[in-house]
């Protein structure tokens, strides 16, 4: 999910990532991957892996292991013929990459990292359980890195944009050839693991996908496993991306699925006092984030093999405020809370402070904009 790394919003990436910005005024809370901070030095190692399907060429042009995570750009090659005249084996004026992921806090159990995308994840004991395709919940198109406003058809997505270098279009028609690329760099959870389709989105092709690669990365006791890109699929992509998808055109009850959506409190929360849930990380020196300053953590919680609290940390602010229920939200991320079920939450008429907010306690309002369809083809990938 830098630069503006990984749709904008990403978590903010730790020391070892190497000075990565974020043009969000919440550097420490951003979008939807949770952040914890080893001390393990991570070697920046660059690799090249290329993966084969009936339509063309997935390769990683770089996977380099973050402190908890990879950063990765890859690539779809269309396939082109050479001979007595060059041409596509395709047919596609443009080409997007678009992708599904499953992620997993400390405790093993996925999770949607905001209250809008949970309604989309699919639910446990399905196909594809605990997967949701990979867009921040403002975000209307599925083609990865898209922030264009007011699109309504895969067609009219813009071939890149210079300002937001985190995806482009490929094409293949005629003997018009180019790649498409993406760059994420997803980071944080204990368990990530993506599968990344390519799809004509217009042409005489549109609405066929040309293949799907697997790859993640799992952190687990202090150590870091990667997974470079692996087939998943020559054509179709698999359930765990087919079944996030047709939750991203409509929900369960069979209402089209919005994007951007308000947020909007359920209960009054008394800010007083609240508890820090067990999981949240914080910095190697047992400082944590909070309420828009820092705040030293009782070494009693610290949990040196991760920089996650050990236990449910309770805190008492004096000067009691109630937010009452009905009150605006302004989500920002679940961030530091490693997966757990609850989010940061910015109050618009409280200068910064963030509250921790569970799900179970948010109102997702039905005003935002309908989610541009993804294809669902007549079978997935088994």
């Amino acid at each position: 999910m830098y630069n503006q790394i990984k749709e904008r919003n990403r978590s903010f990436v730790p020391a070892e990532a190497q000075q990565r910005k974020s043009s969000d005024t919440a550097k420490v809370f951003q979008d939807n991957r949770p952040l914890a901070i080893t001390q393990r030095k991570m070697c920046d190692v660059i690799q090249r892996k290329k993966v084969t399907t009936n339509y063309g060429d997935f390769e990683t042009t770089k996977f380099t292991p973050l402190a908890q995570g990879v950063d990765i750009e890859l690539e779809f090659d269309p396939n082109y013929w050479y001979g007595g005249k060059n041409h596509c084996s395709v047919s596609a004026t443009k080409i997007g990459l678009t992708q599904s992921v499953c992620s997993k806090n400390t405790s093993g159990n996925v999770y949607a990292s905001d209250p809008r995308r949970d309604s989309r994840m699919v639910k446990a004991g399905n196909q594809g359980e605990g997967y949701v395709i990979d867009r921040i919940a403002k975000y209307n198109v599925p083609v990865y890195g898209v922030e264009k406003p007011g699109i309504t058809r895969l067609s009219d997505v813009d071939a890149q944009q210079p300002s937001n270098p985190k995806y482009r279009l490929g094409e293949c028609s005629g003997l018009q050839k180019s790649k498409a690329w993406m760059h994420d760099a997803p980071f944080g959870e204990t368990y990530a693991m993506f599968e990344t389709t390519a799809l004509a989105l217009a042409g005489k092709d549109a609405g066929k996908y040309y293949g799907s690669v697997k790859w993640g990365y799992e952190f687990t006791g202090g150590t870091l496993t990667t997974q470079d890109i692996s087939l998943v699929s020559n054509g179709n992509p698999s359930s765990d991306f087919i079944e996030p998808a047709k939750l991203w055109n409509e929900s369960a009850s069979g209402i089209k699925t919005k994007s951007g959506g308000s947020l909007k409190l359920k209960n009054d929360i008394n800010v007083d006092s609240f508890t820090v849930p067990k999981g949240t990380s914080y910095s190697a020196d047992c400082k944590i984030f909070l309420w828009g300053k820092t705040l030293v953590v009782d070494p009693r919680y610290c949990d040196a093999g991760t920089n996650a609290l050990n236990q449910d940390m309770p805190i008492t602010l004096g000067s009691p405020k109630i937010i009452p229920a009905g009150t605006d939200l302004e989500y920002i991320s679940d961030a530091l809370l490693m997966g757990n079920p609850a989010v940061h939450i910015k109050v618009p008429s409280m200068q910064n402070i963030f509250v921790y907010v569970a799900n179970t306690d948010i109102d997702v309002q039905n005003d935002g904009t309908d989610n541009v369809p993804l294809p669902i083809p007549p079978a997935a990938t088994p």
